[in-house]
């Protein structure tokens, strides 16, 4: 069996024209190379020198030799500078998958501050549902998908979920409607308009779940899929929504929405998580983004 410093002792020998010199170059002694000569010969079953005194010379077989390992010798240099790089982030691609709703609220901020820090990374970010950005994960299309908790979900074996933070769930109405405003009670909803979240985003689960265990019955719903799409909705005043309050934050300060004091409302909290495949890990990239995600996330989410 040949290895890849026995070739690397015969080019440098090649190079320096002489074993000793070599072997100075390569910081061993001249015995190791002359030893890693012999196995190379003793492989191949050929002679690659002609020693004349003190001079060598390459045999025709050691010429075609010295032609295949450098060659070899080249593409392993390459390769090796190429782990270098990905290490220090200076090449390599990221690809994200995200809901609507951590791709507009998480995302942009997260992607300024990596990209600023590591320019030379190519970023893809898929977006879709929950089911279909969890099916893209389990197929390797994505390396990290961050997506809102659905209380359907389970759980699978083979993923890592690791939480980035929480989102208050919160009951808004357009500002200029005072029809929904001082409610004492989560009761008081029973008798108006809900635009509430169809299957598929994730915050319909978390709605079912407070009318069931409230019991909890409303006088007509309208459902829509995009969280943007019940804003629009329920800033026009077509109804009240549960929805995420950093998907409205601008809208409450900017009153064109009002989050409502319900006194024995609760506090529904949405867990955030980055999910990625245990077996295969994250990339250097990746783990950055995460940590970048963690870090900001703490000033974004409650």
């Amino acid at each position: 069996m040949i290895t890849f410093y026995q070739l690397k002792s015969f080019c440098q020998v090649v190079s320096e024209g002489s074993f000793k010199a070599a072997a100075d170059k390569l910081y061993i002694s001249q015995p190791s190379i002359s030893q890693h000569i012999a196995n190379l010969e003793s492989y191949f079953e050929v002679q690659l020198f002609v020693r004349r005194g003190r001079k060598i010379q390459l045999t025709p077989e050691g010429r075609y030799l010295y032609a295949s390992a450098s060659e070899i010798l080249e593409n392993v240099e390459k390769i090796t500078e190429r782990f270098r790089d990905i290490r220090n982030l200076r090449s390599g691609k990221l690809v994200i998958g995200s809901s609507s709703f951590t791709g507009t609220y998480l995302l942009p901020k997260a992607l300024e501050l990596f990209r600023s820090q590591f320019p030379m990374i190519e970023i893809s970010i898929l977006t879709g549902s929950y089911e279909k950005i969890f099916q893209h994960l389990k197929n390797d299309e994505i390396e990290l998908a961050i997506l809102g908790k659905d209380l359907n979900s389970s759980e699978e074996h083979d993923f890592i979920y690791r939480t980035i933070g929480f989102d208050k769930l919160v009951f808004v109405s357009s500002e200029h409607s005072s029809t929904y405003s001082n409610l004492a009670s989560l009761n008081e909803l029973h008798d108006k308009t809900i635009i509430a979240f169809a299957e598929g985003n994730p915050i319909s689960t978390y709605f079912k779940d407070l009318k069931l265990r409230r019991k909890l019955n409303f006088k007509e719903q309208i459902m829509v899929e995009d969280i943007e799409i019940a804003k629009n909705l329920t800033r026009q005043g077509l109804g009240i929504c549960l929805t995420s309050r950093l998907s409205v934050s601008e809208d409450v300060k900017n009153h064109r929405l009002s989050i409502l004091q319900i006194n024995d409302s609760e506090n529904l909290r949405w867990e955030i998580r980055a999910i990625y495949h245990k077996t295969r890990g994250l990339s250097y990239a990746g783990w950055e983004m995460l940590k970048i995600l963690q870090k900001m996330a703490g000033s974004i989410l409650d």
